[in-house]
C-alpha cells in the first residue's frame, strides 16, 4: 500500500490549539455579528474595490483588520494538522480510517452545498457558501476523531 507522507505526531497538539481557538473565536463571532481585534495593518491585495465604487484596482497596498484572515487560517491549517498528522500508532489501517473520513466529509460537504444550493436564497446563500468553506475540515476532523475513537475502544473490548 502505498503510504503518504504525514506530518510530525507533535502537529496534532498545535492543530487543536489553532482549530479550537478558530471554531471558538469564529463562533463568538458569527453570534454576536462581527469580531475584530484592531489589527489593521496595510497589506498587499491581488485586486481591489471599495465598497462604494465599481472600479476595480490590481495588485495595490490596502488597509486591511486582519482578525478574519487569522482566524480563517487558524481554522483551516488546525484543521489540518488535526487531520494529517501521524498518530503515535500510525499503519494501514489509521491510513484506510483516514481516507474514509477524509471521503465522507467531501460526500456530506457536497450534499449539504446542493441542498443549499435549492433551498437557500439571495445573501442568506452566500453566508452558507462562505460556512461551506470550512465544513469539508470541520466534517473530516469530527468523522476521523469518531472513527478512531470508535477503533481504539474496540481494539481495547
Amino acid at each position: 500500500m502505498v503510504q503518504i507522507k504525514l506530518l510530525p505526531h507533535a502537529f496534532k497538539i498545535w492543530g487543536w490549539v489553532l482549530f479550537g481557538l478558530g471554531l471558538s473565536i469564529g463562533l463568538v463571532g458569527t453570534i454576536k455579528g462581527d469580531i475584530e481585534f484592531g489589527w489593521e495593518l496595510r497589506v498587499p491585495a491581488v485586486f481591489h474595490s471599495s465598497f462604494f465604487s465599481n472600479e476595480l484596482e490590481w495588485f495595490v497596498w490596502v488597509e486591511n483588520e486582519l482578525t478574519d484572515e487569522l482566524l480563517v487560517f487558524s481554522l483551516i491549517l488546525g484543521g489540518l494538522f488535526i487531520g494529517f498528522s501521524a498518530e503515535r500508532d500510525e499503519d494501514e489501517l489509521t491510513a484506510l480510517i483516514r481516507l474514509k473520513a477524509l471521503s465522507w466529509a467531501v460526500v456530506m460537504n457536497s450534499v449539504i452545498l446542493l441542498l443549499a444550493t435549492a433551498l437557500i436564497y439571495d445573501m442568506n446563500y452566500l453566508n452558507v457558501v462562505f460556512y461551506n468553506m470550512f465544513t469539508t475540515i470541520i466534517l473530516f476532523v469530527l468523522r476521523y476523531q469518531y472513527l478512531m475513537f470508535r477503533f481504539r475502544k474496540s481494539a481495547t473490548e
